[in-house]
């Protein structure tokens, strides 16, 4: 039915010629500011209207007035002109940038030849519209000495001339518009963007020189040039912008539990800021003792003496327990006092995803050699806030002579004495009360927090104390080492931080010593014979597959209380021949466990363990010393 209107209304404009032919397209109205009608907004519809209102031209008016009265007050006049332009800025500012702009720096003359010089006047940035400006624009520039002789400085090389003139002739000219602009010479200049903003053309540059780099001689200029296709011209408004160097660094996470007591006590300070690393000794002391041997060997592997030729290492390490069912992304960035600040970013996943993985996340920048690494870099983690906590402890009821009344695992928030001692009065007595001294708190400016629980003979360590501002809660790390000894009445807890955190909840992230075993990462297996026990611990960093063997220990009623690293072995990536198990034998002498891919041979003072690298290979034989558990 469409189609036949159409042509119903083509053949009635033929038959009737003293009529206007309408084009096909006009059969659909166009876009109110459309003045010209050519199906775009731009500024040839500011021109038709300018001349509309001056008297010196006409608008189109076969569908109607509308498109160009903007303000839809029934009448065109000047106001509707204003809001046009703002309307042709609006669709110019989203459909230039989509159009690519031609854009290079071409330095003078690249031999850099001795005593020559090159110049044109301070201030050339220019518009070049044709050849012929182009010629004025790199004609020799003249310079008249005080002897009164005339002298003729080139603006560039013949060789650099030759190819300008190669690349803008008559055609190029057509259909572009050439900005050029004359600069000093550097190590050399790079863009960081060219485009429409609120109307005008904003070409943004930056100097690349390294820091601290110098010379001692001036380095020819270079010629900066923006080709512009005319169609995207407009009013021809621009400006050449000078920016700073933008930050350039690369943000690689990893996420590993093959950790040890230390490294989690280091990651779970929050005070603590990101390390700057310059070189492999750097690294090597930064991350000793903190991780088993398979992460060591990687993180060495990957930033070695060739990386640090080229490149600086900003490491940050975050610990993560059982309970945080969050990994964190972070991004670099540099503020005007060229400091670094690493932003941090909380994303929530399924709370089965991470269950019982207690680890670190190692969040690793690599930043160029050429910046500037001399300044300090700082931590910004949106939800969390280090809390200066001035004391606390965790006082054993036995070893203060009193009996404890259990109903207070949760915190509870005191922020006067008076408080505090009225709430303990009812729980103990007056004898009791008079082993603990409450006075020693800071009345005036903190508060104090107190639970208590039972537990077996215990000594808790705080590593640190943040505020998470997202579950306004205060977020304690401690470290719990747990012995089987005497059974404990139970532990009164007191935490002292400043009244600003009065009535948080309180969450313990608690890292237990003795349980931080080797056999909580990847693929283990426990071997125990007479008087000795080993186990083989596999697992998984950044390209590494490697399994770390230790002798265990027992400690009074614990199984294993203790572990002695003994050497490393590897394997190629994704093989893992190591499977969970406990095999036992209380057999004396040499004892072997014999798998398909390994074996395992404890004799008295060393253990050998035959292997395969791969499914397919060869067998492979290392045996490691070993120390009597006696």
């Amino acid at each position: 039915m469409k189609k036949q209107l159409l042509a119903l209304a083509l053949s009635i404009t033929t038959a009737f010629s003293a009529f206007p032919l309408v084009s096909v397209e006009a059969l659909e109205p166009p876009m109110q500011g459309d003045v010209n009608l050519d199906w775009t907004i731009n500024i040839a519809d500011l021109v038709c209207m300018q001349k509309y209102l001056i008297g010196k031209g006409t608008i189109d008016t076969s569908f109607g007035m509308y498109i160009a009265d903007i303000n839809n007050d029934e009448k065109v006049d000047v106001f509707d002109y204003i809001e046009l332009r703002k309307r042709v800025e609006e669709w110019c500012s989203l459909s230039r940038n989509d159009v690519k702009i031609e854009s290079r720096f071409t330095q003078v003359d690249q031999s850099i030849p001795l005593g020559v010089k090159y110049a044109r006047p301070s201030g050339s940035a220019c518009i070049i519209r044709s050849v012929e400006d182009l010629e004025n624009y790199l004609s020799p520039y003249n310079v008249m000495t005080v002897d009164g002789d005339c002298l003729f400085i080139d603006a560039a090389c013949q060789e650099v001339l030759d190819d300008l003139y190669a690349r803008y002739d008559d055609e190029f000219f057509r259909n572009n518009v050439l900005l050029l602009n004359y600069m000093t010479g550097t190590a050399g200049y790079e863009f960081e963007s060219i485009k429409y903003e609120d109307g005008k053309l904003v070409i943004k540059y930056y100097d690349t020189t390294p820091y601290g780099l110098t010379w001692y001689a001036p380095l020819p200029p270079y010629i900066a040039e923006v080709a512009v296709p005319k169609d995207l011209w407009a009013d021809g408004d621009f400006t050449w912008k000078r920016v700073e160097k933008p930050f350039e660094s690369q943000v690689k996470y990893d996420y590993t539990k093959a950790v040890t007591v230390e490294g989690i006590k280091y990651a779970s300070d929050t005070s603590k800021q990101p390390n700057i690393i310059t070189n492999t000794d750097q690294l090597n002391t930064l991350i000793s003792g903190k991780f088993r041997t398979g992460v060591e060997m990687s993180l060495k592997d990957t930033y070695n003496d060739e990386f640090f030729e080229s490149n600086n290492l900003i490491l940050d390490m975050n610990y993560k327990s059982e309970r945080d069912f969050f990994y964190t992304s972070v991004t670099a960035e540099k503020n005007e006092r060229d400091e670094i600040t690493l932003k941090y970013d909380r994303k929530f996943i399924n709370e089965t995803y991470f269950s019982g993985n207690s680890g670190i996340e190692l969040h690793q920048v690599v930043v160029p050699k050429y910046y500037d690494m001399s300044t300090r870099v700082t931590r910004e983690k949106n939800w969390l806030t280090a809390v200066n906590a001035p004391s606390y402890s965790a006082d054993s009821c036995m070893s203060l002579g009193m009996s404890l009344y259990i109903d207070d695992s949760s915190p509870k928030c005191f922020d006067t004495e008076e408080d505090l001692q009225s709430y303990l009065a009812e729980r103990f007595s007056e004898d009791d009360l008079n082993n603990l001294d409450t006075s020693r708190f800071d009345w005036e400016n903190n508060s104090v927090y107190f639970w208590s629980d039972a537990n077996v003979d215990t000594e808790y360590n705080l590593v640190d104390v943040a505020f998470d501002k997202d579950e306004n809660q205060l977020v304690m790390s401690r470290t719990i080492w747990t012995s089987c000894g005497d059974i404990a009445d139970g532990y009164l807890h007191f935490l002292e931080v400043d009244k600003e955190y009065s009535g948080c909840n309180i969450y313990e992230r608690n890292v237990y010593v003795s349980d931080n075993m080797p056999k909580h990462d990847g693929k283990s297996c426990i071997f125990e014979c007479y008087g000795s026990a080993f186990m083989i611990n596999q697992y998984q960093f950044n390209g590494k597959n490697v399994a770390d063997i230790y002798q265990l220990y027992p400690v009074g009623m614990v199984r294993f209380g203790r572990y002695e690293y003994i050497g490393t072995i590897e394997f190629e990536t994704d093989y893992f021949p190591i499977t969970d198990g406990n095999l036992t034998d209380y057999t004396k002498g040499d004892v072997v466990f014999d798998e398909s891919d390994y074996t395992f041979t404890v004799k008295e003072d060393s253990v050998t363990i035959k292997y395969k690298y791969s499914a397919d290979s060869d067998w492979t034989e290392r045996t490691f010393d070993t120390v009597s558990a006696y």
